[in-house]
């Protein structure tokens, strides 16, 4: 369907052969179709015109349309019709095509995009998606929207703040629907209250009042809590997995729009909750909702302690505008808040002990469900691969080590490392004139390198510029950034490249030593930059401004490639980046066969088991070991390694007892692993 768009509003014109199909289109749709609310047999559709009467049409193929069913029609607070109707009778797995007529519009017909599937029945493997706040600023969420309907997702879930306020409808109509109709209008949408989504800042008129858009334009499953009964909160099945959503806003006991918390309806929401959870024999549970848990007004109230302690294995918020992820209590828990608003700073210190992946970038989360494993991707908006996570049954996840910052091997353009590396600028413009990243091959090293260009004039001084990426990086266990390096450079010779770090919360920022270019390998070589070199240039002004490079909150990476002096001559240099990682010391690399390749927690054997348990962990470098019992509260319960250990594969013995020496009830135990900023946890099971 061909769209062109005068001002707010998307006006969709007649494109009979020009598109490829036959169909008519809309003047007067303030929405186009838009799915909600699939089961096995059933999937809802929605629309928004000026008609008072709809009808929408189905069958087996486009131009196949056996069934049709009115909508049923009531007005939004503009004035527009709200039409939703439903397709039914359906099978598990089943797939039609449809159409809507509303009023003189047609919309759908003949158009093989227009389509519907009930979801799927058992354990059928399936796919979902997930993105949170979009907001109104802009057409970014069209592009991650775009890159999101590649992949193909079954259903998708939105984690709120659709718009920047939920008052204006026509931030709805305009921006949310708008660029979400080629996703929605084949994929279901479940929807979280955000914030933003109700009216912002509050009106004074009540909650009911400024909810009441959000309420219109969803029609989505109902609780069935004796205090609510509404789709504010609500929880539904597809294939193997019982998913929830949450209503964090009315559960907010401090901060902005606090007046929206209820103590009956909090408590009655988290008694729910623990009900809904213990109810469903589905063996994946997936709860999401808008603010994150560790945020002051969520934590205290226990709603970690349900999720933790009822099975779910992973958590999807939004809310704060960047990608988050952490492993705590055998719970996967994910921030991916970065689908259209305005991107934010790293919280580092939030959960930083359960860390396990961390950048600020345009994204969406993609799960991948199978009996065996939830397997997340998480993709930014040029679609480029930017963190992956393997979740077990038992909630037990694998992810990439957090030590490297980048190997360039999952771009697969300029625009992809552009992306990532897109703090690129020059310092006092005229001794610096330019620099740019592309993604290029190198011939000995047969992989993706970045290619960072810069040029400066003659008579400049002490030029630089720089190319940087955001992050989350905890690199306290290690010792040096290692990184492969080659370069040419023309005209004024004193040229080299250096790396800079920031830390978190207006730390500190800090520089390598400078590196000449003249000195790098004419084919290549690893540099490595110890930390004990580093030098501060900004002092800071916040808590970590400490006079003391902080290597659990780095959250910038910088390259800089600069000259020193006064330039006699114009310059230019073409540095080739690959391989940024950090190391325990420059021997730290895995050379003999015999250790292991990577660190590793393996399950416990026997398991279940009485009295005794083995435990078995890798570790590819010598370092610092914890290795840790908790209950599943979070309580420690025993010490089982705290020492620096050997490079190797390792087993320990766990006799059932706690630190003081007596025996632990039986139950559900979970054992952590923390070696060289590697953490990993997996659950044991105690029967007496």
């Amino acid at each position: 369907m061909c769209i062109r768009r005068i001002g707010f509003v998307p006006i969709l014109i007649m494109v009979g052969l020009v598109c490829g199909v036959l169909a008519s289109t809309i003047s007067a749709m303030v929405r186009q179709p838009y799915l909600q609310n699939v089961t096995e047999n059933s999937v809802k559709v929605m629309w928004g015109t000026d008609a008072t009467s709809g009808t929408l049409y189905w069958g087996p193929s486009p131009g196949e349309y056996d069934n049709s069913v009115s909508s049923t029609v009531f007005a939004d607070r503009a004035g527009k019709q709200i039409h939703t109707a439903t397709i039914d009778g359906l099978d598990p797995g089943q797939k039609v095509y449809y159409y809507v007529i509303s009023g003189t519009d047609t919309v759908g017909m003949n158009d093989s995009t227009y389509y519907a599937v009930t979801a799927p029945a058992g354990n059928a493997p399936f796919r979902f998606a997930f993105y949170s706040d979009s907001h109104a600023y802009n057409s970014v969420q069209g592009k991650v929207i775009r890159t999101m309907v590649k992949h193909k997702p079954d259903i998708v879930l939105h984690g709120g703040d659709k718009v920047t306020t939920g008052k204006n409808l026509f931030e709805f109509n305009s921006y949310f629907f708008y660029y979400g109709a080629p996703l929605m209008k084949n994929t279901p949408l479940f929807s979280t209250v955000g914030n933003h989504d109700m009216t912002y800042p509050q009106s004074g008129n009540g909650y009911e009042a400024d909810i009441a858009n959000y309420r219109d334009l969803f029609d989505l499953p109902v609780n069935n809590s004796p205090y609510d009964g509404t789709e504010d909160y609500y929880s539904f099945d597809y294939g193997s997995v019982h998913f929830v959503s949450i209503h964090a806003q009315r559960a907010q006991r401090g901060g902005y729009q606090n007046g929206y918390f209820n103590e009956t309806y909090n408590d009655s929401m988290l008694a729910w909750l623990k009900r809904d959870l213990q109810g469903t024999d589905k063996p994946w549970k997936v709860v999401f909702f808008h603010k994150p848990i560790f945020m002051n007004w969520l934590e205290p109230q226990g709603w970690d302690t349900i999720l933790e302690q009822n099975g779910v294995q992973l958590v999807l918020n939004g809310h704060l505008h960047y990608y988050y992820a952490h492993n705590r209590n055998s719970v996967t828990y994910i921030i991916a808040a970065t689908s259209g608003g305005g991107l934010g700073n790293i919280n580092w210190w939030e959960w930083s002990d359960y860390y396990i992946g961390a950048f600020s970038d345009y994204n969406f989360v993609q799960v991948d469900v199978t009996p065996a494993e939830l397997k997340v991707k998480v993709f930014d908006s040029n679609d480029v691969l930017r963190h992956w996570i393997n979740v077990d049954p038992s909630g037990n996840a694998t992810y990439p080590p957090l030590g490297p910052v980048d190997d360039f091997d999952e771009y697969a353009d300029d625009s992809g490392v552009q992306g990532a590396w897109r703090w690129i600028g020059v310092v006092q413009g005229v001794p610096m004139d330019a620099i740019q990243v592309y993604l290029d091959t190198d011939s000995l090293k047969e992989s993706n390198v970045m290619r960072v260009e810069s040029s400066f004039s003659e008579d400049g001084r002490d030029g630089y510029a720089y190319v940087g990426i955001p992050g989350f990086w905890n690199w306290t266990d290690y010792k040096a950034i290692k990184l492969w390096v080659k370069a040419n450079y023309t005209g004024f010779p004193n040229q080299y490249f250096q790396v800079r770090l920031h830390e978190g919360s207006d730390g500190e920022k800090w520089k390598s030593p400078q590196v000449s270019l003249s000195n790098i390998a004419p084919e290549g070589e690893y540099v490595y930059l110890y930390f004990d070199d580093f030098t501060k240039y900004y002092n800071g002004n916040g808590s970590l401004a400490n006079n003391k490079l902080d290597l659990n909150a780095i959250v910038n990476f910088f390259i800089i490639p600069g000259y020193n002096g006064t330039a006699t001559d114009k310059g230019t240099s073409t540095i080739y980046i690959d391989d940024i990682t950090v190391v325990v010391d420059s021997l730290s690399t895995v050379t003999d066969p015999a250790l292991p390749g990577k660190f590793g927690l393996h399950q416990n054997y026997p398991n279940p088991f009485n009295p005794v348990t083995t435990i078995q962990y890798d570790i590819p470098v010598t370092g610092e070991v914890q290795l840790t019992v908790y209950d599943v509260s979070g309580r420690e319960i025993a010490t089982l390694v705290n020492d620096r250990v050997a490079a190797g594969t390792h087993t320990v013995r766990w006799d059932g007892r706690n630190r003081d020496g007596g025996k632990v009830a039986s139950g559900i135990y979970i054992y952590r692993l923390k070696a060289d900023n590697y953490v990993q946890s997996k659950k044991l099971l105690l029967i007496k």
